[in-house]
């Protein structure tokens, strides 16, 4: 059941609360548009602070780092769980560079439905940033628990 909530709950969250912020907020791609731009650099500095903090992880060596390796089950989930973050880090920044900084605009501009083909890529942005959020938050709770000494 942990394993299910550590991969998908998140995702599921996202997605739901995405649609949720497109559906009752009345937010849409062009009030979105600079805040996407935006997170271009927060997701480039997300990804290099949780690479960084990965590689002093594997490649250090002090008493804290030593305990966090001596558990291999912690530490295999702990690694799987960098690997997830940093991965969705990545495609949301790059997602959020192709639709802040290309006028994707002029692609759909003959299309009938281009305020909703619009408005479901910024429920796409908003729905890969929750869960971008989540995923580091409880990224961070389990490197904080590791740090003390609780396993779970």
């Amino acid at each position: 059941m942990i394993q299910f909530l550590e991969k998908y709950a998140a995702a599921i969250i996202g997605i739901t609360l995405g649609y949720y912020i497109y559906k009752y907020c009345g937010i849409n791609h062009e009030s979105s548009k600079e805040f996407i731009k935006q997170y271009t650099t927060i997701g480039t500095c997300l990804f290099g602070f949780l690479l960084t903090l990965f590689s002093i992880i594997i490649q250090g060596k002090n008493v804290v780092i030593d305990k966090i390796k001596s558990n291999r089950k912690t530490f295999v989930r702990f690694v799987c769980l960098n690997k997830q973050v940093v991965i969705v880090t990545l495609l949301l920044t790059i997602y959020a560079y192709i639709i802040g900084y290309i006028n994707i605009e002029c692609f759909i501009s003959a299309s009938m439905y281009k305020e909703e083909i619009l408005n479901i890529i910024t429920i796409v942005f908003y729905g890969g940033f929750i869960w971008t959020l989540l995923i580091t938050i409880y990224f961070l709770i389990i490197f904080y628990f590791i740090i003390q000494g609780k396993e779970e």
